[in-house]
């Protein structure tokens, strides 16, 4: 019997116990009366419940987890009842997604924001959910509170008494898909269709995959393709250099270069390589597309031959013989060996042609080049420079006594009869030389020397004469020198303009600025003698800076007349190695108020080659401003096709020698029909120079050639006499 008794509410306690360590225990207290004690007790009681506590304080920190996680998730959430399927509430990004604010989300059902195309109603969701538990739809649509609409994925998640939806905008994801997609498309159609070979490899060179046109190409297969490397269709040259390709690559994540591949049977052919580092199938490998260029090259040592090489006798031509000069008396003022230069005119070359018609002079001309290429040694040249003329380039010790022998032996064995048309002829020559290093090392007055040697042999009875005029070529040159530097300030210098032809509509499209000199005693002087002069002294940067301000300010008075035309000026090579130019440029077009795509530069390829770094720096600055470029006289310096994809060239001109063949001359026919196809391939247009008939006009027109210049149209005429229509 308990008279009476006091309980006291459960509390915690923490205690770190001896032996089993800390623990929470619940304690209870209650006080009780003890008859027998005559005393009121307190009795205790603990519950252990250090594991429920751990448990749920595991729970708070997973709520509090799941609450941060619903709040900052990216996907929308939203916590559905199980019964209706009804919002309870929804995470900011849901809102965020679809327009809505909380008030107008909660205590709606989800059915009023998402069609499920495969689901008619909420129950079956959770039919589905009991057994799996989590349930995902693919491509969703859901229209947003604008009306707009977006591709989502959708998650149901059973939470015991609550049901969460994970909605995810894959809107972007998918226009990136389509887009791949696309792009994949785009590349299996280019490696099927493509008109190059095409391999992808990893950086060993072992093939992944190739296309139709790389197994028809080397011909192999397929699959023995797939089981070989780029070294082994590589040429042994090629294979050795292989590794330093690849090394760039990785460098710079692409490559442009020429090579040679090898075929099945062996044979060989040269191909243009472009590579670049690509993602296929989620690894890293390379695409190389592999263009064959047997074609091109063939092509590029056609403009070479006819650029150096003379059509009717194999010989070298003038500028072939130029070059080889050039070195050879430049080496002799160190080697101490000597050298001759020769200048041959066959006489009455005329006479023959008038009496036996134009191919026995062909036939004589033929037969003088062979005779002279088997009198001289074989390290000479022979050139043949036009009509009858040839020079001849000898080197060696001893130079004056050879001159004189080598000088006999040609006229004796050029001398010996020959038939031509039936006839016995027995060709004569005349011949002019001058020595080197005596008479200087510099190619033009070397020439030039030989060919006053030559006007000398003409009119004397010895048929040949060596140059022995030094002091008077060093006085003319020196006054020539003189008058030039006066002719800039004394207004001497003038201009001339030769319109340029569209070929099919007869409109004039442009024009060529070309300077002239009018020297106060001798008149008129010949550009190929004073712009020599003019090159060598330094004077030419001048008088270029004074053609581009007179051409500017020239197109300024025709704008103000109504008269809308592009000009060109030429620029010399000392022009292009120095980006004084580009403020000549500048400066000009400002002054003048003129649009930049007024003015066209002219470059000859040989000056271009000359620097190239250089000269593509000052082009692109010009083509970049809208200045238009034209390569000129194209054909007949280095033709490297490489350099016109490179550059910023907007016209292409062919030199009047090619056009000189048209259209009788079949190779002159396939010559300009080659480069006129590869310069359209390349976007550029065509102009040729030199047009001088009715018949190349037609055959140009045939072959594709945009525009034309030439005699046939104008003779260069000062800016007075120019006749140009008003727009």
């Amino acid at each position: 019997v308990i008279p009476e008794k006091q309980t006291f509410d459960d509390f915690e306690i923490s205690h770190e116990f001896r032996d089993i360590g800390h623990k929470v225990m619940l304690l209870n207290a209650r006080e009780i009366y003890r008859k027998e004690m005559g005393a009121k007790l307190l009795l205790l009681a603990f519950e252990d419940i250090t594991e429920q506590k751990r448990l749920e304080d595991l729970l708070a920190d997973s709520e509090e987890r799941y609450r941060r996680l619903f709040e900052t998730a990216n996907d929308g959430i939203v916590l559905l009842e199980k019964d209706q399927g009804k919002i309870t509430h929804a995470n900011p990004a849901f809102e965020k997604m679809l327009g809505y604010n909380m008030q107008e989300v909660v205590d709606n059902k989800l059915q009023n924001f998402v069609v499920l195309p495969d689901l008619h109603d909420f129950q079956t969701i959770m039919q589905v959910l009991n057994k799996e538990g989590i349930i995902k739809f693919d491509d969703v649509l859901v229209t947003t509170k604008s009306r707009q609409h977006i591709d989502t994925e959708i998650y149901f998640v059973d939470r015991a008494k609550l049901v969460q939806c994970n909605i995810r905008d894959v809107t972007e994801r998918k226009r990136q898909e389509e887009a791949l997609r696309e792009n994949e498309e785009k590349f299996r159609t280019i490696f099927k269709s493509s008109s190059d070979a095409i391999f992808i490899h990893d950086s060993s060179g072992r093939f992944l995959e190739v296309n139709d046109v790389a197994c028809e190409r080397l011909g192999y297969t397929r699959d023995e393709l797939l089981e070989m490397t780029l070294m082994d269709i590589d040429t042994p040259e090629a294979a050795q250099i292989a590794p330093e390709h690849i090394r760039q690559l990785h460098q710079e994540g692409f490559i442009f270069f020429e090579t040679a591949h090898q075929r099945k049977d062996g044979q060989q052919f040269p191909v243009e390589i472009t590579s670049r580092l690509i993602d296929y199938e989620g690894e890293t490998w390379i695409l190389s597309t592999v263009r064959d260029i047997t074609e091109r090259k063939r092509a590029e040592e056609r403009i070479y031959y006819l650029a150096y090489y003379d059509e009717l006798t194999d010989l070298p031509n003038r500028r072939l013989f130029y070059d080889r000069l050039k070195q050879i008396a430049a080496r002799s003022e160190v080697s101490g060996n000597g050298g001759v230069v020769f200048r041959v005119d066959i006489t009455r070359l005329r006479d023959v042609n008038d009496s036996l018609g134009q191919q026995a002079g062909d036939e004589l001309i033929r037969q003088v080049a062979r005779r002279l290429a088997d009198t001289v040694y074989e390290k000479d040249t022979v050139a043949r420079v036009s009509g009858g003329e040839f020079l001849v380039l000898a080197e060696g010790k001893d130079a004056g006594e050879r001159a004189q022998n080598l000088g006999v032996r040609i006229l004796e064995r050029i001398g010996r009869e020959l038939e031509l048309s039936g006839r016995l002829v027995y060709p004569v020559v005349n011949i002019g030389f001058t020595l080197f290093p005596q008479r200087g090392t510099d190619p033009d007055t070397l020439i030039k020397q030989a060919d006053l040697a030559l006007s000398e042999a003409k009119k004397s009875a010895h048929r040949i004469q060596e140059f022995a005029r030094q002091d008077d070529w060093i006085s003319c040159q020196f006054h020539l020198e003189h008058d030039l530097k006066h002719a800039l300030t004394n207004e001497e210098f003038f201009l001339c303009y030769q319109t340029q032809i569209d070929l099919r509509t007869g409109r004039i499209v442009g024009l060529e600025a070309l300077l002239r000199w009018e020297h106060p005693q001798r008149g008129i002087v010949s550009p190929g003698e004073f712009i020599p002069v003019l090159e060598q002294t330094g004077l030419i940067t001048s008088v270029d800076a004074w053609v581009i301000h007179k051409v500017c300010k020239q197109l300024k008075s025709w704008q103000e007349r109504g008269i809308y035309i592009t000009a060109a000026v030429n620029l010399s090579a000392q022009e292009l190695s120095n980006d004084a130019i580009i403020e000549v440029v500048r400066i000009a077009l400002n002054e003048n108020k003129l649009q930049a795509g007024n003015l066209e530069v002219e470059i000859t390829e040989t000056n271009l080659m000359e620097n190239v770094e250089r000269t593509s720096r000052i082009l692109q600055t010009f083509s970049s401003w809208g200045v238009r470029v034209a390569l000129d006289d194209f054909g007949t310096g280095y033709s490297c096709l490489s350099y016109l994809q490179k550059l910023p060239i907007n016209t292409i001109k062919i030199d009047k020698e090619f056009v000189d063949g048209l259209p009788e001359n079949e190779d002159s026919v396939t010559l300009v029909q080659t480069i006129i196809a590869m310069a359209h391939n390349m976007g550029k247009k065509v102009l040729a120079e030199g047009v001088e008939r009715e018949e190349q006009r037609y055959k140009l027109c045939e072959l594709g050639c945009d525009y034309g210049q030439g005699f046939l149209w104008s003779r260069p005429q000062p800016v007075e006499n120019l006749t140009l229509i008003e727009s």
